[in-house]
């Protein structure tokens, strides 16, 4: 055999056996495709309920266009191991999570800790690290079983609410985020909170109370259905559930984060407590100076922001008068102190230093913040803060002058 013939044959095996074949391959059809999975604790001897939202064969392939885009399968399990195993006991596809944006955990799962799930997540190699982690106060069977009017998929809904509301803070509140704090210098990380409302029933009331007509109210209160909300944080600490932050509470916290990116501020009217002038604040800069050498700790902490006039009901008040500008930036300030200071005494109530004030302690002193570490929930409970806000109204809106009254 000639030389180059056999150095052929031999380069055509070698392809044979280093060449990618197909030996894992895993069809579409066969697959149980998840978007979103939920946990709570059970009673029993197996103790952990699994939930996953998977999409529905019938959605995919268009063959009843009227049914229920999803559907949500359940397995519960010794451990979450196992549980997750046993989704074979009822679904005839292998359940498949590389999709899966979402991880919902009840509040009581959350109270009893949350490392052991959080372990099992970070071990397998089917799930997102970039998925978001959230808290209800009701179950995670529930929230996955109730559907998002204009998302079909209800936890691809849910994604782009978290999307829409705290973008771009959405991208540093992942699970690989929570868990890089919660592993952190403080031990404490922030998560979402979901929750279930039917909305449609409490508006109805309202308009009723306000006096106006309504028609078919039998007829509309049969087709109420529950919503999904987001309303607000979870705080979580030393990986245990420490308490909720509200939509007010939430805002305030965004400016120790340096993250409060366009979300409104009202401010009453001079002559009238019923009217209002509204602002978009956008962030500018957030500045910590920590202060260690004296016992309790202390924190400087300044914020400047950018305003824009988005709402004028105030016809005695005009952008163009500097008094006005210079009363309005005064009293922004104060509003966006007052936020603060109402997140801050939460957070401290809590003992959880979510604002980050550790890795300012750290990065001052390092020897010192490693004798204030042990304790140092408490000491943070017992930081004094001091919050200077300046804020600058650089645009009107699309018009200068508001209609005339």
């Amino acid at each position: 055999m000639f030389p180059g013939k056999a150095i052929r044959i031999s380069l055509v095996f070698l392809c044979l056996f280093t060449t990618s074949g197909c030996w894992d391959r895993q069809e579409v059809d066969k697959l149980a495709i998840v978007t979103g999975l939920g946990i709570d604790l059970i009673s029993g001897p197996e103790p952990y309920l699994i939930t996953a939202q998977v999409v529905s064969p019938a959605s995919q392939t268009n063959i009843q266009e009227s049914s229920k885009p999803f559907v949500t399968t359940l397995a519960h399990g010794k451990t979450i191991s196992e549980a997750i195993h046993n989704f074979s006991k009822e679904s005839p596809r292998k359940m498949f999570f590389a999709h899966n944006n979402i991880v919902v955990m009840s509040e009581k799962l959350a109270r009893s800790g949350i490392q052991d799930f959080l372990d099992f997540l970070d071990r397998s190699p089917q799930f997102r690290r970039n998925a978001w982690l959230i808290v209800t106060p009701r179950t995670a069977k529930e929230v996955l079983q109730t559907q998002c009017d204009i998302q079909k998929y209800a936890a691809i809904g849910l994604k782009e609410m978290i999307y829409e509301r705290y973008h771009p803070f959405s991208n540093k509140m992942q699970r690989k985020d929570t868990m890089s704090r919660l592993e952190g210098l403080s031990s404490a990380a922030l998560a979402l909170k979901i929750d279930i409302k039917n909305t449609d029933r409490i508006e109805q009331q309202k308009l009723e109370e306000a006096g106006n007509p309504v028609h078919n109210s039998s007829q509309q209160a049969s087709q109420e259905k529950d919503q999904l909300q987001i309303s607000g944080f979870s705080i979580l600490n030393k990986y245990k559930f420490a308490g909720y932050l509200n939509d007010f509470e939430t805002q305030g916290l965004l400016w120790f984060l340096g993250q409060h990116k366009g979300y409104p501020i009202r401010l009453p009217c001079p002559t009238s407590e019923q009217k209002y002038v509204v602002f978009l604040l956008n962030q500018k800069s957030k500045h910590f100076k920590p202060v260690m050498d004296q016992e309790p700790l202390q924190m400087i902490v300044k914020v400047s922001n950018n305003a824009t006039m988005a709402e004028n009901n105030c016809s005695e008040l005009s952008l163009f008068n500097a008094k006005d500008k210079e009363n309005l930036e005064k009293k922004l300030n104060e509003a966006v102190k007052q936020q603060m200071m109402v997140s801050l005494e939460k957070v401290q109530r809590s003992e959880s230093d979510v604002l980050h004030f550790a890795d300012a302690f750290y990065r001052k002193n390092p020897a010192q913040w490693k004798k204030i570490r042990d304790g140092y929930g408490k000491k943070f409970s017992e930081t004094k803060v001091t919050i200077t806000v300046k804020s600058e109204i650089r645009l009107s809106g699309m018009t200068s002058e508001g209609l005339k009254r």
